[in-house]
C-alpha cells in the first residue's frame, strides 16, 4: 500500500532545526535516529508524522535563511519487517539558484514499526 502525503516544512534559527512535516496526526509514537542530525517520527500505526534534521544550516552547508524557503521536497519511506529506508531530495534556492540535496539511509527496523 503506498501513502501519500502533502509536506510542509518549518525551520527554527534558534534551534537550527528543520522539521518535515509529512502527517498532521498529532499521535506521536516511535522515533527512529537514522544519524546523529535525523531523526524520524511514527505514529503508533507506522504512519512517518515528521522528518527532524538537527543543525540543518551545516547539514545543507548554507547560510540559516535558506532554509526557511525550502522550493521542494520529495520523500520516500519504505518499512519492511526489518528495515526502515528513506530517500529525499531537498531542492533549495540561494541566489535564484535550485540546488538539489539527496538524504538516504537505510537502518534496521529495531523498534518493529509496522510495514506499510
Amino acid at each position: 500500500m503506498k501513502n501519500e502525503f502533502k509536506i510542509t516544512s518549518n525551520y527554527s534559527f534558534r534551534e537550527d532545526l528543520l522539521t518535515v512535516v509529512i502527517s498532521n496526526d498529532s499521535n506521536r509514537g516511535k522515533e527512529i535516529e537514522l544519524d546523529d542530525n535525523f531523526n524520524l517520527v511514527f505514529n503508533n500505526e507506522g504512519i512517518p508524522l515528521f522528518l527532524e534534521i538537527n543543525n540543518a544550516s551545516n547539514v545543507f552547508n548554507v547560510k540559516k535563511l535558506i532554509l526557511k524557503n525550502i522550493f521542494n521536497i520529495d520523500i520516500i519511506i519504505n518499512v519492511e519487517e526489518d528495515i526502515i529506508s528513506l530517500n529525499s531530495i531537498f531542492i533549495l534556492t540561494e541566489h535564484n539558484k535550485k540546488k538539489e540535496y539527496n538524504f538516504n539511509f537505510e537502518i534496521a527496523n529495531s523498534k518493529n514499526i509496522p510495514k506499510q
